[in-house]
This record gives structure tokens, C-alpha cells and sequence, in this order.
């Protein structure tokens, strides 16, 4: 009986010392892990109270979807820098909260995994190059976008629908698309414009070959050329109330068919902004 308990004990205390030594290094493991606070993996500047997020902390390799918080450290996030999450393979899904009025340009150039991205309404400008060949499906812009930059959606070819200037607070001033936005977005074939979109930037809609459809809202008054060159199934227009100009170019559509006609004298159809048969 001695001998049992004498063994009994001093495993016991064997027990006891590996499970101190466990929790010691679990401990220790803990101490090594990166923060987790709010915003501790976001890189950002900070001005007058406010942040604008300025990238990410690490490469995103593996698939990733990121919430941008609405503040850090008590100041709110106010927008998305430029050159931000550029060239990240991993970056699948990203939500940006109400609070961002600015997304700056080629913030999300060439995240060749990108599919879902929200706007939210209060979003005022979309920078040049923003979401250049990013494989994003569907999107939708709140009317309080003003600026919609040059090439921010261009070879989007995956790009199936686009909602411009639909729902949320509509800004004062219109919105304006820069010239070839939606270029090269071949796979698009829906485009739907609020009432709120002024100007039309020049090939908008370059070579989006799947386009066949296109309704120029009642605001346009500022219609640039070669808005819909290349869109080769382009088989209707239609134009608002107000007469859109192009650079001393109008628009006409008889019948089927888009044809370009200039404000002095025609001039050859392959001059067209669009042509289609």
C-alpha cells in the first residue's frame, strides 16, 4: 500500500508540473499572435479626426473577404486611399461602410479575385483605374456618386450588370462617368442609368460587345463621343427628353439602328459613336 501511494503522488506531481508547463506555453503562444483590435491589420493616415485607409497589412494570398470598419481608434473612416489593396490575388469580397465618401484611384487595380464589392450610399467619387481588371460580376452605384473616373471599371470582363446612379441620397449636382469606364467589359449586357447621371465621358462603353441595350437617361447633357463604339449587338438606343450633344455631335436612332449624325453635315458611318449594322 505504501509503495502504491508513494508511486500515486509522484505521478501526480509529474501531472501537475506538465500541465503548468502546457499552460505556460500556451501562454507564451498567445503573447506572439498579432492583435486582433479593430482596424490593427489596416494601414491608414489620419487627418483632422478622420482616416483614410491606406492598404493592407500583409499580401492577401488566400481567399479573403474583408469588412472595413467604420471607425479605429474612435476616429471615423472617411475613405479608401490610393493604390490601396492594388494587385491583392486573395481579396475575394470587401464591405465598406457608410461613412466612405471617397474610393481613390487604382485602390483595387488588378485584384484579379475581387467578385463582390458594396457602394454605399454617401460614396461621392470613384477614382481613375479604381477597379480596372477586377473580375467583379454585378455592382451598383448610389446616386450620391458624383465622379465615376476614367477607365474605374475597364476591363471588368466577367462584368455581367451595372446600376449607375440607382438608390440612396441623390447628389445636387449629378453624376458624371469618365471616359471609357465601362471599356472593354465585354461579358456586360445590362446597364441601367438613374435620372440623376449628367455626362457621358467619350467610349464609355468601348468594345462592350455584349451590350444591346441602352437607355441615355433625360439628364444627360453632356454626351461624348464614341460613347458606344464597339458594341457591335447594339441594336437599341434610347434617348431622354433633353437633346444630348457630343461635340457638336447628335444622337439619331431610326428604327434599329444607332447612326451618327454630325450638328453641320454627315459625315461617313464609321465615324459613328456607334454602329451596329
Amino acid at each position: 500500500m505504501k509503495t502504491f501511494s508513494f508511486v500515486n503522488v509522484r505521478f501526480q506531481a509529474v501531472a501537475s508540473l506538465l500541465l503548468r508547463t502546457v499552460r505556460w506555453l500556451i501562454a507564451c503562444a498567445l503573447c506572439l499572435l498579432p492583435s486582433v483590435t479593430l482596424g490593427a491589420q489596416f494601414t491608414y493616415t489620419t487627418n483632422n479626426g478622420t482616416i483614410t485607409i491606406t492598404g493592407y497589412s500583409d499580401l492577401i494570398v488566400t481567399n479573403t473577404a474583408i469588412v472595413i470598419p467604420d471607425s479605429i481608434d474612435g476616429m471615423k473612416v472617411v475613405g479608401i486611399g490610393p493604390h490601396a489593396f492594388k494587385y491583392q490575388p486573395g481579396l475575394v469580397s470587401v464591405t465598406i461602410p457608410n461613412g466612405v465618401s471617397t474610393i481613390g484611384e487604382y485602390a483595387f487595380y488588378t485584384s484579379q479575385s475581387l467578385t463582390n464589392i458594396n457602394f454605399p450610399d454617401g460614396l461621392v467619387s470613384i477614382g481613375d483605374f479604381a477597379f480596372e481588371s477586377c473580375p467583379l460580376k454585378s455592382i451598383t452605384i448610389p446616386a450620391s456618386v458624383i465622379s465615376i473616373g476614367v477607365n474605374a471599371f475597364s476591363l471588368c470582363d466577367r462584368l455581367e450588370s451595372a446600376e449607375i446612379g440607382i438608390g440612396g441620397t441623390p447628389s445636387p449636382i449629378g453624376t458624371s462617368i469618365g471616359g471609357y469606364a465601362f471599356g472593354y467589359c465585354t461579358g456586360l449586357k445590362s446597364v441601367t442609368m438613374g435620372d440623376g447621371v449628367t455626362d457621358i465621358g467619350a467610349f464609355t462603353f468601348y468594345l462592350c460587345s455584349g451590350l444591346t441595350n441602352l437607355v441615355i437617361p433625360n439628364a444627360v447633357t453632356v454626351l461624348s463621343s464614341h460613347v458606344c463604339d464597339g458594341c457591335n449587338r447594339l441594336s437599341n438606343v434610347t434617348i431622354g427628353n433633353n437633346e444630348a450633344m457630343a461635340n457638336g455631335w447628335r444622337w439619331w436612332m431610326p428604327i434599329s439602328r444607332l447612326i451618327f449624325w454630325p450638328k453641320a453635315a454627315r459625315l461617313c458611318a464609321c465615324r459613328a459613336i456607334a454602329w451596329s449594322g
